[in-house]
């Protein structure tokens, strides 16, 4: 996460309750600030505003939001302007992202599966990213996989994810897989249906010899 946050402004809102309908179709987006041993303080902003914002910056990142009126921008995090403590760790779960091409795709025929695609991190809101990335250039063989253990987080950022969760692996293609279990299959049934033949082979000749 960058040093630099980014600073919103918002008006208070006087508009409350079910009343709140009349402000969306105005294109207003009505919020709450609010966090530990805080009043909460209702809240509006262009609702494209909003929308860019959310782009943005997701739901996890530490943004600073200024209500119209006070001195100082308060450090919130976009879940319905959560306002933070920057002394207090949070858990959030933030997006993984797969970068870099798995060798077994093109040499193998191989499908890149995503299993998870975010995790759960606990750090100090000014520490908290907003993604993780991993490559999957290691990927060189059908049923190579990467975990959670394999992701990376920076200082002061805790994962609390399973590390045995397979984030991403490359598989074969399914229909591949059915039509090898189905050619494995009548080979078998192939040799069962043979050995007789042999054994009778095998007697009549000893009873010729015989």
């Amino acid at each position: 996460m960058t040093s630099e946050v980014d600073t919103y402004e918002v008006e208070p809102r006087e508009v409350l309750g079910k009343k709140v309908k009349r402000l969306r179709r105005d294109g207003v987006l009505p919020a709450n600030l609010y966090g530990r041993g805080l009043d909460s303080v209702a809240v509006q902003m262009p609702l494209q505003k909003a929308r860019d914002m959310l782009y943005t910056h997701g739901t996890n990142t530490l943004i600073k939001v200024r209500v119209a009126g006070e001195s100082e921008p308060r450090p919130v995090i976009v879940l319905d302007f959560y306002q933070v403590d920057l002394k207090r760790t949070l858990k959030a779960f933030v997006p993984v992202n797969l970068t870099g091409e798995a060798p077994a795709i093109a040499a193998q025929g191989g499908i890149l599966l995503q299993g998870l695609d975010t995790v759960q991190l606990e750090a100090l809101p000014s520490e908290m990213p907003d993604h993780l990335e991993i490559s999957v250039d290691g990927l060189m063989e059908i049923d190579d996989q990467l975990t959670v253990a394999a992701l990376v987080v920076g200082a002061g950022v805790t994962m609390l994810s399973d590390p045995d969760q397979m984030v991403a692996r490359v598989t074969r293609p399914r229909l591949i897989e059915e039509v090898e279990e189905v050619l494995e299959g009548e080979e078998e049934l192939a040799e069962d249906e043979e050995a007789p033949e042999g054994e009778e082979g095998e007697e009549s000749a000893d009873g010729d010899s015989d």
